[in-house]
């Protein structure tokens, strides 16, 4: 509404285009959330009211809860018909009780993609799976001395289980359900979730020593310092930091944020291109060097979703601008000839980890986007992303969406619900930017 004693006509016109604006701009808002409330009804499938969990890896289970969180706190009243705190309290409950064993098995070329995701890969005869280079292990093999290949072996485990505490071997793991419960506390107000992220935080804290000047290693084997599980870490101790903790001061985890960010720069981990690689080579004289290994769509989105969390802290505005070099070198040059985002694993060797990661760099560009909204390119970005998912990448019968935003759905396989859910993030994103 313009507020001026008078309009002249060029102000009239202004006014009248800017009000038919909105109008259009609500019946897009309108045409996302429905679509997102499809998407969200259709995720239900693969939900286990006994385990808390979808049919999917662990550390996706978190992400699924934290796209249906974003949801309720993005449009709460299309999310309402989904009773969503009521699945967050049964996943809380559930989902630490045990139901299969947590420790990996190591059996001989017994590979499927229900049993084993990439991450899990310790060395193989081929340097990859499909297409996939296998980027944990290769690193880990190549960066430890004297370690025995295991001659065509393969690490079995992280499947669905349940973890007391959602703590488990993982670092990585144990960031994504401490991101989980913020987000859980923050549209749900129920206090154990933000406790549960703490306590979660205080377990990643032992992961960290001096190995590199600093950072937390992957696993608590610790023979390997990656990106992903860093970026977490990082973000989670600013997230903490912006929250009503009770654990410990919020100055504590500020301080761990700037400290985690400052090790990040200086890690050698992001490239000439201003992007993550996967780690760190841990060399024999003792320095570490980037691995030069894939850059991950993931590895350039917790890193963005951490920086807003910085930034809200700190009120530097170089936060953000760092956080937009990353998002639009990203967004140049992880997409295919239509500039739908594309991971280099596509569209047959992802497994259950690779088909959650575009998701995850989405939900992070629209957390950055929303902290200041002035790069029109990002915001047309995530809508294209949305629009081709809805169009191309959707089973119609069952509102289901695959792995390949350009679609079809069906390839390489039929959606699931890691597939599914880190679609559905770019639909939520949608919704918000629209």
């Amino acid at each position: 509404m313009v507020n001026a004693p008078w309009l002249g006509g060029l102000a009239a016109r202004a006014a009248l285009f800017a009000s038919a604006r909105l109008e259009t701009r609500a019946e897009t808002r309108a045409t996302y959330s429905q679509r997102t409330s499809d998407a969200a009804g259709a995720v239900q499938a693969w939900y286990k009211q006994g385990t808390g969990q979808w049919e999917t890896g662990w550390w996706n289970s978190a992400n699924v809860l934290t796209t249906l969180a974003d949801f309720v706190m993005i449009d709460s009243a299309s999310a309402a018909k989904h009773n969503l705190a009521a699945l967050a309290s049964n996943t809380f409950t559930q989902a630490q009780k045990p139901i299969a064993a947590a420790a990996p098995a190591v059996a001989n070329n017994a590979v499927t993609n229900s049993a084993i995701s990439t991450h899990e890969i310790a060395v193989a005869e081929s340097s990859e799976i499909g297409s996939m280079i296998m980027s944990k292990y290769e690193a880990l093999e190549a960066s430890t001395p004297g370690r025995a290949r295991l001659g065509g072996k393969k690490l079995m485990g992280r499947q669905s289980q349940g973890n007391a505490g959602f703590l488990n071997h993982f670092y990585d793991d144990e960031g994504w359900w401490a991101l989980a419960w913020i987000r859980a506390f923050d549209v749900f107000k129920d206090r154990r979730y933000l406790d549960m992220a703490e306590d979660i935080f205080t377990d990643m804290e032992k992961g960290v020593d001096d190995v590199c000047g600093g950072g937390i290693w992957w696993n608590k084997d610790r023979k390997y310092k990656n990106a992903i599980t860093n970026q977490l870490y990082f973000s989670v101790a600013a997230s903490l930091a912006n929250r009503d903790v009770k654990r410990r001061r919020p100055v504590a985890y500020r301080d761990i944020a700037v400290k985690q960010w400052a090790w990040l720069q200086g890690s050698g981990m992001q490239n000439a291109d201003g992007l993550f690689n996967d780690g760190l080579n841990i060399n024999t004289d003792g320095t570490c060097t980037n691995n030069k290994q894939q850059t991950w769509t993931y590895n350039q989105g917790v890193v963005l979703g951490g920086l807003v969390e910085l930034h809200a802290l700190t009120g530097q505005k170089d936060m953000l601008d760092k956080a937009f070099r990353i998002a639009e070198a990203t967004v140049s040059k992880m997409v295919n000839g239509d500039g739908i985002l594309k991971e280099s694993c596509e569209p047959n060797g992802c497994g259950q980890d690779g088909a959650q990661f575009k998701g995850i760099f989405v939900r992070n560009l629209r957390t950055l986007w929303l902290a200041s909204p002035s790069r029109p390119p990002l915001r047309d970005f995530m809508l294209k992303q949305a629009d081709s998912i809805w169009s191309r990448d959707r089973v119609e019968a069952s509102n289901r969406l695959g792995l390949v935003w350009h679609g079809p759905a069906n390839v390489p396989k039929d959606p699931v619900a890691d597939t599914h859910s880190s679609a559905m993030d770019a639909l939520v994103a949608a919704i918000a930017v629209v």
